[in-house]
């Protein structure tokens, strides 16, 4: 019994061993760190666009802070399903599902004109953004050895600050 257990173990650590071989993997890290460079970006806009919203669409500054909130309580909301949904579609469809889709929200920004439209596109991106995170911890499981995790997850974990 543990005969047949060390050998499945030993498969799966050849198989992350071959996987994690080569430049490939630092190339699959330095796209998740982009990603997540574009993610704060897109959820910072907001506090770079506020002045002009304000004047422009007559917006207040508790307004501004009500979008803050709304993206915030989604994100958070929003993370339980997305590390399931990596898990299911794997990472690459959930990150081309994700960066899509909060690209399209942070457009949309564009063409509001009302809070609630401003909102809505705000819970949107807050959905679309909450993958990125377990996306990238799995891209860090999935292609580097246990000896480099700590340092690949730093990497695309810079991202974000």
């Amino acid at each position: 019994m543990n005969l047949a257990k060390s050998s499945v173990e030993s498969d799966a650590g050849q198989t992350a061993t071959r996987r994690a071989g080569g430049s490939l993997r630092w190339w699959m890290l330095g796209w998740a760190l982009a990603a997540g460079i574009i993610n704060y970006m897109d959820r910072s806009a907001v506090s770079i666009a506020a002045p002009a919203l304000i004047s422009e669409f007559g917006l207040t500054r508790t307004d501004i802070g009500l979008m803050g909130t709304v993206f915030s309580w989604t994100y958070a909301l929003a993370q339980l399903p997305a590390g399931w949904l990596v898990d299911k579609v794997g990472v690459r469809r959930m990150y081309f599902l994700a960066i899509a889709v909060w690209s399209i929200a942070t457009a949309l920004m564009a063409v509001g004109s009302r809070l609630w439209h401003f909102l809505f596109f705000r819970t949107l991106l807050g959905i679309a953004e909450a993958p990125n995170g377990p996306a990238s911890s799995k891209l860090t499981a999935d292609w580097f050895p246990r000896s480099e995790r700590g340092q690949a997850t730093a990497i695309w974990d810079s991202g974000s600050k």
